[in-house]
């Protein structure tokens, strides 16, 4: 129920992924990119990441080896009626700040759970449970709210990223995007890749095939009707995007999501 790593260099992460247990991220040093659902965070040493289970996200470093950071994962059995308010509190936020001055406490936590992790059995797995508890719950007490700040540069990567985000099933070609913020196609191409780290047919894609899970799982939609609201004008083209990325054909995941 309780997983934790500390890397000190930067992780070599999969592309756009989804758990099943809740992660927080302590960035102790460096800087990297969050993307989490359709949202992307800038995230720099002190930063704290909270990504809720089942959520799709991905991190990016753009080459920066000099990282290192903490990763806790837990599931909610870790929780009882009285500290879940702790969760309830972690839940709707992905990027967190804490004091300058509390981040050595932080990492001191940190580093005994690395220790108490290695105990074994039930009295370990209590220890370690206790220790997470007071990490989550010291985060809470200190946190603030936190604005990422956004380079003028990248500033055109979000405002595109957002508006795919929102026009998923209109037309998203290069061509029509580059008129859309008046720049060129190569260098939106480019400043894309750099700043979210997926190119950009990749993170339309992407977005399309998330919006088209919500739309299955409500269940009030053909196959060819998702498609179209999705942007895909062919369903067996998005029956086999559907597939490659979730690894079920959309028309067994809409008969899973029934039963």
């Amino acid at each position: 129920m309780i997983e934790f790593s500390h890397n000190k260099t930067a992780p070599k992460m999969p592309g756009v992924h989804v758990h099943t247990k809740h992660e927080l991220y302590y960035l102790v040093r460096g800087k990297t990119k969050y993307l989490i659902d359709d949202e992307i965070y800038p995230v720099e040493s002190g930063n704290i990441v909270f990504i809720p289970k089942g959520h799709y996200h991905m991190t990016d470093s753009g080459g920066y080896k000099d990282v290192e950071r903490y990763l806790l994962s837990f599931d909610e059995d870790i929780f009882d009626s009285e500290t879940r308010i702790i969760l309830d509190e972690l839940i709707n936020r992905r990027l967190i700040s804490i004091p300058i001055n509390r981040a050595k406490e932080l990492e001191d936590l940190f580093g005994k759970l690395e220790n108490y992790i290695k105990m074994d059995g039930k009295l370990g797995y209590a220890v370690c449970k206790i220790h997470a508890l007071s990490i989550l719950s010291f985060i809470c007490r200190h946190k603030r709210e936190f604005i990422p700040v956004v380079s003028e540069a990248d500033k055109i990567a979000h405002q595109a990223s957002e508006y795919i985000s929102q026009s998923y099933s209109e037309d998203l070609s290069l061509e029509h995007l580059s008129r859309k913020f008046s720049i060129s196609e190569s260098y939106l191409s480019r400043k894309f890749k750099e700043v979210v780290g997926m190119g950009i047919s990749e993170y339309i894609t992407f977005i399309r095939i998330i919006n088209a899970e919500k739309l299955l799982l409500e269940g009030d939609d053909s196959i060819t009707s998702v498609a179209q609201k999705c942007g895909f004008n062919d369903p067996n083209y998005f029956s086999t995007v559907f597939k490659k990325i979730k690894g079920i054909t959309p028309l067994k995941f809409a008969k899973n999501a029934k039963t």
